[in-house]
């Protein structure tokens, strides 16, 4: 499905390490080896191994298929470069989890609803890593064929006339992907620590979420959904259901403690501000869910239906009537993939978790002091003369959820005059105060003022978050 190729007998042939189908648009250091595309001065175990190999990526510009798999990404060791020298089976399994998770998180930058998205989706396929001994004396290629279950070696495939096989669904990705070091680094790291549960935990938790993004065809919507809450079972250490629930919001919870002003954020599915009462029954008893909570347990249920009832009864995650602006609301597949490899950040680390907001504030810190700045000089300034006020006249709710067309006010989104563009909700703010608020709801926008939208916030309205999702470095 989404295996990758390590070879059996390397004791005599010199290896390369690569990933044909990875466009990477940065170098990648997981310890002491690289991914991505080698400066002219890195070294190679010969000049005959460095034109067989770039003879043998060349190959995947056309392969028989047709597909054009252009600007893979090498693997070489810092110290020595192309020696040769394959990763251990450690360090493989390592490398190849830590760039693979890494690539899965820029689906976080495609817009679902752009027609042209689909050419920019990464796939487990595209992240699969090969290690590929070569003959350099026939310069052929030898053990390029294998499988789990079943393998077929093969030798004097001669370098250049076509490439290896790929894996089942492997489609080409248009651009380069700004795949996070900080995050390829965590999860590599975290898979050499050594042989702990919590290690192993985390390592199986990825491993599913990478068959949930496999693109083969044989992978049904049924074992998509077992895998994304298989791997939520794994990482949480809890397969009833409920404790699970639980455990993924106290996750959540802890791991954004240190920053939580930093959220919402575009770049969080959950948030502190999500609802926390939503009146549920578990057992024929009445709790509070989380709106977390209340997608998990749609999850769940889902993934119990196919268990027990052989077929996906579940696509789609409803807003609940309490928070119908949910933010865990669309396709269940698609928001689960995204909350699973959230939670495995979470579960890596606060600095794992939060890096793009993190990023974000030091982008915009100058922004903002200037923002509050001009504000402060402007509160000690006279009054402008001859100048009519932009402020609208005081509204009481029920005139504002009139005009907007809105029954409730948690139907209500606020947003800022300048457009929403900024890439933090801090800055958003700021320039907010200056240039004005809006309100918006079916369809119609609104200009309110300060108070106003002080007091649509008080009845439930949502502030609108950026648009713009920042990858970490």
């Amino acid at each position: 499905m989404i295996a990758s190729c390590y070879p059996h007998n390397v004791a005599k042939l010199p290896t390369i390490g690569f990933f044909p189908a990875l466009p990477l648009g940065r170098e990648l250091e997981l310890g002491e080896w690289m991914v991505g595309t080698p400066p002219d001065e890195v070294a190679w175990h010969s000049s005959r191994f460095k034109e067989l190999v770039s003879t043998l990526l060349t190959s995947f510009a056309q392969n028989d298929s047709g597909e054009r798999f252009i600007g893979g990404a090498l693997l070489w060791r810092k110290p020595s470069g192309f020696d040769g020298e394959p990763p251990t089976r450690e360090e493989f399994s390592a490398i190849q989890a830590a760039v693979r998770f890494a690539a899965l998180g820029c689906n976080d930058l495609l817009r679902r609803d752009d027609p042209n998205s689909a050419h920019h989706v990464v796939t487990s396929e595209n992240a699969a890593l090969h290690v590929q001994p070569i003959d350099l004396e026939n310069g052929y290629i030898t053990h390029v064929r294998e499988g789990f279950l079943k393998r077929v070696l093969g030798g004097g495939w001669r370098i250049g006339e076509h490439p290896p096989p790929l894996a089942d669904g492997t489609i080409p990705i248009l651009g380069q992907l700004p795949v996070s070091n900080i995050l390829a680094k965590a999860v590599f790291e975290a898979h050499l620590k050594g042989d702990t549960e919590e290690v192993r935990r985390l390592g199986v938790a990825i491993e599913w979420h990478a068959a949930a993004l496999s693109n083969a065809v044989a992978v049904t919507w049924q074992q998509r959904i077992i895998a994304l809450k298989t791997g939520f079972e794994a990482l949480l250490d809890a397969s009833n259901s409920r404790e699970g629930a639980r455990r993924l919001r106290a996750l959540f919870e802890e791991a954004a403690k240190p920053h939580v002003d930093f959220l919402p954020s575009p770049n969080l599915l959950w948030s502190p501000r999500e609802k926390t009462d939503l009146p549920r029954h578990w057992n024929k008893r009445p709790e509070l869910w989380s709106e977390l909570e209340d997608w998990f347990m749609t999850l769940s249920d889902a993934r119990n239906k196919v268990i027990h009832e052989g077929r996906v009864t579940v696509m789609e995650y409803k807003a609940p009537p309490q928070r119908p602006l949910s933010r865990y609301a669309g396709q269940l597949f698609w928001k689960g993939e995204r909350i699973l490899r959230e939670a495995i950040k979470a579960r890596l680390g606060t600095n794992v978790l939060l890096c793009g907001p993190l990023k974000q504030r030091e982008i915009y810190r100058p922004l903002v002091e200037q923002l509050r700045a001009q504000a402060a000089q402007a509160s000690g300034a006279p009054p402008p003369q001859d100048k009519p006020s932009n402020a609208p006249p005081g509204r009481d709710l029920r005139a504002l959820l009139s005009e907007l067309r809105c029954a409730r006010a948690n139907e209500v989104e606020i947003g800022w005059v300048s457009g929403g563009g900024s890439a933090t909700l801090e800055c958003a703010v700021e320039m907010a105060k200056a240039a004005g608020w809006v309100a918006k709801g079916a369809g119609i926008e609104v200009r309110i003022s300060e108070s106003e939208k002080q007091m649509l916030e008080d009845a439930g309205a949502e502030l609108e978050l950026p648009g713009h999702i920042t990858l970490c470095d």
